[in-house]
């Protein structure tokens, strides 16, 4: 599986920690044939990545199954023409725009990994977004289809 995450920053931030260290498990367990981190800001991260990382103005060439972290990843990503399929892992520090998760609930599956979120996610879009405890390839695909 080719499989991608997009962080608003490459600086030790609770999202960008997240990716890191899943894709990093991921690579180690053979877990996806590629891996690549997009981001938009460049910062210091003391983890060594063992996958690709791409600024986000390179994510035309992407092809395969995206994990975004913000809502600004997202609005970005939306304005992108490509061959992948997305989604919106949330977490309790995201932006807290009720419009905006509104929005990305209508376009963009939403993946949650407490049932704090998803009860908040729930309430606040009407939707049931998806709950995965453990973030995994296999887990992830079926949302992907």
């Amino acid at each position: 599986m080719n499989i991608g995450f997009y962080v608003d920053t490459l600086g030790d931030k609770d999202a960008t920690n997240v990716a890191y260290s899943t894709l990093n498990k991921w690579v180690e367990k053979g877990l996806c044939s590629n891996a690549s981190l997009f981001y938009t800001d460049i910062g210091w991260n003391p983890v060594t990545p063992k996958f690709a990382l791409f600024n986000s103005t390179d994510i035309w060439n992407f092809t395969g199954n995206l994990i975004l972290t913000s809502i600004p990843a997202i609005t970005s990503v939306e304005k992108a023409i490509n061959k992948f399929k997305s989604l919106f892992l949330y977490n309790n520090q995201s932006e807290k725009n009720l419009m905006a998760f509104i929005h990305v609930s209508n376009t963009t599956p939403i993946v949650v990994q407490s049932k704090e979120d998803f009860d908040y996610i729930k309430r606040i879009t009407g939707k049931e977004p998806h709950l995965i405890e453990e973030l995994t390839p296999e887990k992830l695909k079926d949302i992907f289809q």
